[in-house]
């Protein structure tokens, strides 16, 4: 009888080890006023002051970083981490008043830089700013970058040098290895405006080429508005079930 409550023992034991583990999710919230004179910890109570502190930080599923609406950041801003299906890393706005403004200026090659994150939501915020592009979205991984949200945005004012190639513009998805590329991707109610780069929202940009079997997938671009750029408006390139 004792043999065999152990042997069902070790049965349920081995069933748990096989299991996968459950996915964890960090679910931390961070903020950012950019009108306080000092830098605080990133809680409500004690924002961090600037871009700084969030382009130095790896964020994990479940994550939010807030900006206070109302504020200007000035600077570019480089986000790092992948969220998960159980939690996507957003980047939003919080408190009244109109969008945080991001502005970057333009001597930087862009004003919102999202390299090799999957999982991400960025919303609510006035991108402005750098040479090249205004919001770029890329990796440089042989993978796929997938389930990215890019909704009420206004990107705008990306003035570069001498036009030399048509991969850039205000808000682009650029292909950075010729095994990466995207899939399930919602741009949804963005604004961009006013350029002298190539487009205003281009999917599948770089010089990496494949393939149909390695096109980018399930992209969808609705509620949007192109103006003022150098060359195509709304453009999905290499996609596969793709909808504008």
């Amino acid at each position: 009888m004792r043999w065999g409550l152990l042997y069902s023992a070790l049965a349920v034991c081995s069933l748990l080890a096989g299991r996968p583990a459950e996915a964890q999710v960090s679910g931390h919230r961070y903020y950012v006023d950019c009108s306080r004179a000092k830098e605080g910890d990133g809680s409500l109570q004690s924002p961090w002051n600037g871009l700084n502190a969030v382009s130095g930080r790896a964020f994990e599923p479940g994550d939010v970083v807030a900006l206070r609406r109302g504020t200007v950041c000035r600077g570019a801003l480089s986000l790092q981490g992948s969220g998960s299906p159980a939690g996507r890393i957003r980047l939003t706005a919080y408190g009244n008043g109109v969008r945080p403004k991001i502005v970057a200026g333009n001597k930087v090659t862009q004003a919102l830089l999202l390299r090799n994150g999957d999982f991400w939501q960025i919303d609510s915020l006035d991108i402005a700013g750098g040479n090249t592009y205004g919001v770029l979205v890329t990796g440089d991984r042989n993978q796929v970058q997938s389930h990215i949200v890019l909704r009420n945005l206004v990107v705008h004012d990306v003035w570069g040098g001498k036009f030399r190639s048509k991969d850039n513009g205000l808000v682009v998805f650029l292909r950075g290895s010729k095994q990466q590329r995207f899939d399930d991707v919602l741009v949804d109610d963005v604004v961009a405006a006013h350029t002298n780069q190539w487009a205003g929202i281009r999917m599948g940009a770089g010089s990496f080429y494949s393939d149909e079997a390695g096109y980018n997938r399930d992209v969808t671009i609705r509620n949007s508005v192109v103006d003022n750029v150098y060359g195509d408006g709304i453009i999905l390139f290499r996609v596969r079930h793709g909808l504008i």
